[in-house]
């Protein structure tokens, strides 16, 4: 019973130092150069840490949920694990849709590509106002736990998810829109779609 008493311990213990360590885990943010209609916006800066913590707290959490001691824990394992599952998913389509935000908000910020391609350029626009939101709202709050899996009532993910399939749409348009200039001027095809653009 007492090595029983020890292990358990040992395991509450573990939990407990996962459960404090994500209390005090925040996503980096900077300001975003100001660009379209925003007085300001901010965007993830680096997020190495947060992966190296989730890998670290997922084996962890392995550990003890592979212990004949882990009776005590099971449910706050379960749950831990399926978090730091949903908050690397998070983090991933996070980081995607970030990526495409900034590539398209560069080009949609000009008025030419604007004139080119209003309803593209309305989308973006929609899009836009979405990812403020959702930047605002990590500014008020950075918790890691909180934005990944407790935001919106959990629905970060799917929020994401969404702007990101908009975004890759919006993006084939835009390739649709360059290769009929290549086609109309086939010495383009020597530019990439940046300079194109």
């Amino acid at each position: 019973m007492c090595t029983e008493a020890v292990h358990e311990l040992k395991n509450e213990e573990e939990v407990r130092l996962i459960d404090e360590k994500w209390k005090i885990t925040f996503l980096n943010i900077k300001l975003y150069p100001k660009k379209g209609d925003h007085e300001k916006i901010y965007a993830i800066n680096s997020t190495d840490d947060i992966k190296q913590q989730l890998e670290d707290h997922i084996m962890a959490l392995q550990g003890v949920a592979s212990s004949k001691y882990a009776r005590s824990v099971k449910k706050q394992v379960t749950q831990w694990e399926k978090d730091l599952n949903m908050i690397g998913d998070v983090i991933q389509t996070w980081l995607l849709t970030q990526g495409k935000w900034m590539y398209l908000e560069n080009i949609f910020s000009g008025e030419d590509i604007k004139q080119q391609l209003p309803e593209q350029a309305r989308k973006f626009t929609n899009i836009d106002k979405k990812w403020a939101e959702i930047m605002s709202s990590v500014e008020k709050n950075k918790n890691v736990r909180y934005q990944c899996v407790q935001a919106e009532n959990g629905t970060r993910y799917d929020q994401l998810q969404s702007i990101l399939l908009n975004l890759e749409n919006l993006q084939k348009s835009l390739t649709v829109y360059l290769e009929s200039k290549r086609m109309t001027f086939p010495r383009f095809y020597a530019l990439s779609e940046e300079d194109l653009l």
